[in-house]
């Protein structure tokens, strides 16, 4: 009788833990879902902001169009350089304190661009001004976004979520975007608020409250990956160079219009290029696949600007652009990628590997910009071609060395199984329990939560056989997964199976 009771009792507990595999899943789903959109919001906005009118182009010409928005991105690359020197975020690290600094900072252009629209023109100071808010902005948001995509691909556990989730994202941003061609004026300038309104929205959905309860925050990123360290961080920077190039010679030769037209499509194409590359799995996504294909197509692409007819140096145009969007795709997933793999701090490391895009582009935009303050023609492609050529000699030259394997890692490679162990209570495993405990240095209160957690136990079965609350559960919890160097249970399990294996073979 006793036995089919203990039979009884591991179905029903078998089933319990089925529904709530099921049901965790389906939980990771609807985040990922949420923050896709976040991110589709919020990369509208990017889009729509950087190529908008402010009512400068037809008064005072083209380039000094550009400086103000050229602030925008000098003030961001700025600002990640010093989070990447001092390990720091905008805002500090609460979620909430950066969605208010970011949204905050991010309201003067946008009301710069409204009241454009309804002829109020500010001077270009005061634009420039507005820009370079934005862009410390975006150094609060942008990353954020990011670790709520991180933190979603991280509980479906499939190295293909991330490039899933950013490839849709580009493709619905460019939807967007290209539904603001069509608006009129003052609506047309009232759409970047509203994205961002949304991505807020979304963002406060997609759990961003919960992320400094939910993992485990690590002050600088792992000893393994230091993103500005190796060479592999010049391909983002110059690819960032020529597409800013590239955006002013739009903006000269076709203007605002128009060049948010070829940004909307050419994100449109680069995101389903991503897309196109993950779902047929034809081939790996690493930097050295993405150099190979990206070079030799925006060479075509740039050769074409300089010969083709006027009427149709557009189409080339938006085909370079969209080996840009492409590179972003995989460059963002990349990041989410190895957030996933090495257990970094997302937000953190978001801020520091978007550094070397960014500089790029405030290069190449400064690039233009004192090019055509210098007497220069913008529109003359040939000087674009010659911008490119240069860069790409550069990247010839140093960038098929750098010898970096993390930077190889294949995003698409399918995750190595994680086998369970068998036996959780015999003495092996409580050997290497205390090993680890050893070594990370717990506390005799930690050593006891660790133990627990190494079986198995839930933050409800700790603090209710302990007596303690779940909000003391939950800290002990990840004090010990910061002194372990992990981000989840499953992971702590693997550290502790790694070592029992460890033991049972010396």
């Amino acid at each position: 009788m006793s036995r089919m009771q203990g039979d009884f009792g591991q179905d029903t507990t078998a089933g319990a833990t089925e529904a709530q595999v099921r049901q965790g899943a389906e939980s990771a789903l609807t985040d990922a879902v949420v923050a896709s959109l976040a991110y589709v919001a919020y990369w509208s906005f990017l889009i729509t902001c950087v190529v908008f009118p402010v009512a400068t182009q037809a008064a005072q010409g083209a380039t000094l169009t550009l400086l103000p928005a050229w602030c925008g991105l000098a003030s961001f690359a700025g600002t990640q350089g010093i989070v990447a020197a001092t390990s720091r975020l905008v805002g500090g690290r609460r979620a909430t304190v950066g969605l208010v600094a970011g949204a905050a900072l991010s309201l003067p252009l946008l009301a710069a661009m409204f009241l454009s629209a309804l002829g109020v023109q500010a001077g270009l100071g005061l634009q420039a001004g507005a820009w370079a808010l934005w862009g410390v902005g975006q150094a609060a948001l942008f990353p954020l976004v990011g670790a709520v995509q991180a933190y979603a691909a991280a509980q479906l556990e499939s190295q293909r979520t991330a490039p899933l989730l950013v490839a849709g994202a580009f493709i619905g941003a460019a939807l967007l975007g290209a539904l603001a061609l069509f608006a009129p004026d003052p609506l047309r300038s009232a759409l970047p608020a509203l994205y961002l309104a949304c991505a807020l929205v979304l963002l406060i959905a997609s759990r961003v409250g919960s992320l400094e309860r939910d993992q485990p925050l690590y002050d600088k990123p792992a000893g393994s990956l230091r993103p500005l360290a190796s060479l592999k961080a010049l391909s983002p920077l110059v690819i960032g160079a020529t597409f800013g190039m590239l955006i002013c010679y739009c903006i000269a030769r076709f203007g605002m219009a128009e060049a948010l037209g070829i940004m909307a499509t050419a994100s449109l194409l680069g995101g389903a290029a991503i897309l196109a590359l993950v779902l047929l799995d034809s081939g790996r996504m690493v930097n050295s696949f993405i150099e190979r294909c990206y070079f030799p197509l925006t060479a075509t692409g740039f050769f074409a600007v300089s010969f083709l007819p006027d009427d149709w140096k557009a189409v080339p145009a938006c085909l370079c652009a969209a080996q840009f969007f492409a590179y972003a795709a995989f460059h963002w997933s990349y990041l989410i990628g190895l957030t996933r793999l090495l257990h970094v701090n997302p937000r953190l490391h978001f801020a520091i590997g978007l550094l070397s895009p960014a500089i790029g582009m405030a290069a190449g935009w400064a690039v233009a910009c004192v090019f055509a303050l210098a007497g220069g023609d913008l529109n003359n492609p040939f000087v674009l071609f010659f911008g490119w050529i240069v860069a790409y000699i550069i990247v010839l030259s140093i960038a098929p060395y750098a010898s970096d394997p993390t930077f190889e890692t294949d995003m698409l490679a399918p995750a190595e199984p994680k086998p369970a162990p068998s036996d959780r209570s015999g003495n092996s495993w409580e050997q290497a329990c205390a090993t680890i405990a050893e070594e990370s240095r717990l506390s005799p209160r930690e050593r006891e939560i660790f133990a627990l957690l190494a079986h198995g136990r839930n933050v409800e079965y700790i603090s209710n056989t302990l007596c303690i609350s779940g909000n003391t559960a939950k800290t002990h919890k990840y004090r010990i997964y910061r002194k372990l160097d992990v981000g989840t249970h499953q992971e702590l399990l693997d550290r502790v199976e790694a070592v029992e294996r460890t033991l049972l073979n010396g």
